[in-house]
């Protein structure tokens, strides 16, 4: 019974291997595409695109011309699986407050499961009690089955996500991008991260320009985009996704979660706004740039076994993390230089979580939530004016201001 069943395993490895069942056909731009073209492959300078091949500075001068002596609000929502939900509880809970502030943001930029969070958001308070409820009654069944593992050899993941799939199509409705579509012809910006497999690259997505649309199609490829924004590699599929190049060309890439790369979708994005910021004449009030990081910045201590699992798990906790808070002191040097006022939300340090947790367990995310709207209702409300472990750059900057 043993060799039958060692037989069998070994065939069903051969299979995978030598079988081709996972093959794939590419679309890959042509040389003329690349070379000498504005926007969608930049050599390697790293520096963000719309999936319509303008760089991004570009398509964000809308929304700063459009706020003209109002000061320019942005928000920065992070990635960070299940603790998303204490961003929902926190943006919840600001609604709540005697004196809400403003809440209505000319610039939203989504990763991950800050992507899922990042159309209500970008909606308004309005949609606010619609996002915590999202996260209040989410389980593991609501966003993937795990599968079988004969059919693990012949497939792109580790689990189906279907369920999402569904949910996502119950709450992004034609109504709701018809809504993403108005605000965008007001100047108004929704940007969701991916990485692009295929070349590597980071992806921004112009959520408003898709919403554009306005029908079935449009719907579909809103839903596509933010299922690869939410694709964790391995555990669930990649979505191929086309494009139209700076050339007009037709690409399709491979995409999965932004955090891959950038927990904070933050990289260049504001860096060549400077001189359409200072030309407004006189200058408003400060802008104001706002992160909400659905989970911790540092690790803490912890006693690690001298195990290849154990070893391996904080050796992705600490690569994380150190994503995350190098994403936030980008942001935070951008504010710097632009004169915006920074604004940082987290999860505290005496809250405990688990970095790599991938199961959606009602009660974490429940005290999550409870968490975010306790902080939001706190007078004043604890944002963080720098980012932490940031000592001297955060000198530099005071010096800076002061010249």
């Amino acid at each position: 019974m043993r060799k039958r069943l060692a037989f069998f395993m070994m065939a069903l490895i051969v299979l995978a291997v030598f079988g081709g069942c996972y093959g794939r056909t590419c679309r890959e731009p042509t040389a003329s595409t690349v070379v000498g073209q504005k926007g969608f492959y930049p050599s390697k300078q790293m520096k963000l695109k719309t999936q319509r091949g303008e760089f991004l500075q570009e398509a964000i001068k809308a929304p700063v011309s459009a706020a003209g002596l109002d000061p320019l609000n942005v928000l920065i929502l992070s990635g960070g699986g299940q603790n998303g939900a204490f961003g929902a509880g926190f943006l919840n809970g600001l609604t709540q407050r005697a004196d809400p502030p403003d809440l209505n943001f000319d610039i939203v930029t989504g990763i991950s499961t800050g992507a899922l969070q990042a159309t209500f958001a970008f909606l308004g308070p309005d949609y606010y009690a619609m996002l915590e409820t999202f996260y209040s009654n989410l389980s593991q069944s609501d966003i993937f089955v795990n599968r079988l593992f004969p059919f693990l050899l012949w497939s792109d993941s580790l689990a189906d996500p279907t369920p999402l799939r569904s949910l996502l199509e119950n709450v992004i409705t034609l109504d709701i991008i018809e809504k993403v579509a108005r605000a965008h012809e007001s100047g108004r910006r929704l940007f969701i991260g991916t990485v692009d497999l295929d070349s590597g690259d980071m992806i921004a997505w112009n959520m408003g320009e898709v919403a554009l649309g306005r029908n079935q199609q449009a719907l579909e490829k809103y839903h596509d985009i933010l299922m690869g924004a939410s694709a964790v590699p391995v555990l669930l599929p990649p979505v191929e996704i086309e494009y139209i190049t700076a050339t007009g060309q037709l690409y399709e890439g491979l995409h999965v979660d932004g955090g891959l790369r950038e927990i904070v979708f933050f990289r260049h994005f504001m860096l060549d706004l400077r001189d359409t910021l200072r030309a407004r004449d006189p200058l408003p009030d400060k802008d104001r740039l706002t992160i909400i990081v659905n989970g911790k910045i540092g690790l803490g201590y912890n006693c690690t076994d001298a195990h290849w699992i154990p070893i391996a798990k904080r050796t992705l906790s600490t690569s994380l993390d150190e994503t995350a808070a190098s994403g936030v002191l980008r942001a935070y040097l951008i504010a710097c230089a632009e004169k915006m006022n920074f604004r940082l939300m987290r999860i505290p340090d005496d809250i405990e979580i688990d970095p790599l947790e991938t199961t959606f367990n009602t009660a974490t995310m429940q005290m999550l939530i409870e968490k975010g709207k306790e902080l939001a209702l706190l007078e004043p409300i604890p944002y963080e004016t720098s980012p932490p472990f940031a000592e001297y750059f955060v000198e530099i900057c005071n010096q800076l201001g002061n010249q």
